[in-house]
């Protein structure tokens, strides 16, 4: 599920649209696991550090060990930088937790998981498409179809807490489309800030069977 980390206190429930996208598709994925959302503002002194890396890359990911597999995902843009925590573990039978299942027991031994299913999880891309940073890190070149947007980043309502169910089946490539078009982007934004699931998926066909034009 979706949670807001201390960084989001006092903070809209809304992120920029790249890492909504992101959140709902692995999300959707891997609805077990909690991805933790934070936010914080570039300091003064890195900010031309700041704006050359937000125009190189799109996403930086990183690793607590070098070959440990990703534990966060950063998303950087000119002023501010965007994270998400990767947080899971593997029960006896190297199956993810479920802590919302009422067989769940805190006191199990949790396993870490691994390098593997912790790349898979953050969606990362062929490592031949990646520039290496350091030995704990990777960044994703920014594309041409992924320009960094000037003047204030526009944020989408996602409220935390979200979880899917087969009900609320919407990528996160969908959800792209459906934020980026203008016929539908306004009754997205309710329809998430209301939990209106009905009303996503009512817009997802929409758009996927193009019943505006």
């Amino acid at each position: 599920m979706i949670i807001y980390g201390l960084r989001m206190q006092g903070r809209k429930e809304a992120v920029p649209k790249a890492v909504a996208a992101w959140l709902l598709d692995r999300n959707f994925a891997y609805p077990k696991i909690d991805f933790e959302v934070n936010c914080r503002e570039g300091e003064p002194a890195q900010q031309k550090e700041l704006e050359e890396s937000a125009h190189k890359y799109s996403r930086v990911y990183f690793m607590k060990e070098a070959l440990s597999g990703v534990s966060d995902i950063i998303f950087p843009y000119v002023s501010q930088v965007w994270s998400v925590k990767i947080i899971g573990g593997l029960d006896k039978d190297h199956n993810i937790v479920d802590r919302d299942s009422p067989t769940y027991n805190p006191n199990d031994i949790i396993k870490p998981l691994t390098l593997k299913m912790r790349d898979e999880i953050a969606g990362l891309p062929d490592r031949s498409t990646l520039v290496t940073l350091s030995e704990k890190s990777m960044a994703l070149p920014r594309g041409e179809n992924d320009p960094l947007l000037s003047g204030n980043l526009e944020l989408v309502s996602l409220p935390p807490d979200f979880r899917w169910t087969s009900e609320v089946a919407v990528s996160g490539q969908e959800f792209s489309e459906i934020m980026n078009d203008p016929k539908t982007n306004n009754e997205a934004i309710k329809a998430i800030g209301e939990k209106d699931w009905e009303k996503l998926k009512f817009l997802r066909d929409k758009h996927k069977n193009q019943l505006y034009l």
